[in-house]
């Protein structure tokens, strides 16, 4: 199962509010992976962005448990 949603609270969409979830089982290895992954994006202007992330990725099966959870800021101009 995969759930995207966005949401632009102002009618420029200057600002962005995304949230993803995905699921997946595979039967044949008995595991199971989720994914959140909430971000916010402001186009600051035509050529310039600032975005910050979360993202927290669960797996989990008989050999295997893993939770990661990662944070990240980035900016991004071009000329």
């Amino acid at each position: 199962r995969n759930y995207s949603v966005s949401w632009s609270p102002f009618p420029d969409g200057s600002l962005q509010i995304l949230l993803r979830y995905d699921d997946t089982y595979r039967s044949d290895l008995d595991a199971l992976s989720q994914i959140y992954s909430p971000r916010v994006r402001w186009n600051i202007t035509d050529r310039w962005y600032a975005e910050v992330a979360y993202e927290r990725a669960v797996f989990d099966s008989p050999l295997e448990l893993s939770d990661r959870s990662t944070y990240t800021a980035s900016t991004r101009i071009w000329f």
